[in-house]
């Protein structure tokens, strides 16, 4: 991955480009550029040199996570009753197992705690 400094064109701040990544959007002011530090869309038309930070890249990847989530939940929407059933058993089964790993831990570390204890008791009775 090669890292390229450029400047954008359209407010001036300074950027660092993965040059792998043809398309790039500035951190500061929103436009999309290429990374030889081209403009593809200029988003702001005046120069803010104040560097206001507004990432459009992670605007659009949490726009299109929600589009996913969405998108998910019209699926389990859909589900029939059978369906959503076998889903809450599967569910209560998760638990369950989880229920029984965390005994077994307890279990075992109660055994590690009396074996400690004989092996205390048996080096002071010597």
């Amino acid at each position: 991955m090669e890292i390229k400094a450029i400047y954008c064109p359209a407010c001036g701040a300074p950027l660092r480009v993965n040059i792998e990544n043809p398309i790039t959007y500035c951190q500061y002011c929103g436009s999309q550029l290429r990374s030889d530090g081209t403009y593809i869309v200029n988003v702001t038309k005046t120069y803010n040199h104040n560097y206001t930070y507004r990432d459009e890249s992670r605007i659009k990847e949490a726009e299109v996570k929600q589009v996913i989530r969405q998108k998910e939940l019209a699926n389990q929407a859909v589900l029939t009753p059978m369906q959503l059933q076998q889903q809450e058993r599967i569910r209560m089964k998760e638990l369950e197992v989880k229920k029984k790993q965390s005994d077994n831990k307890a279990i075992a570390a109660y055994f590690i705690g009396f074996f400690i204890l004989l092996a205390v008791i048996a080096i002071f009775a010597l």
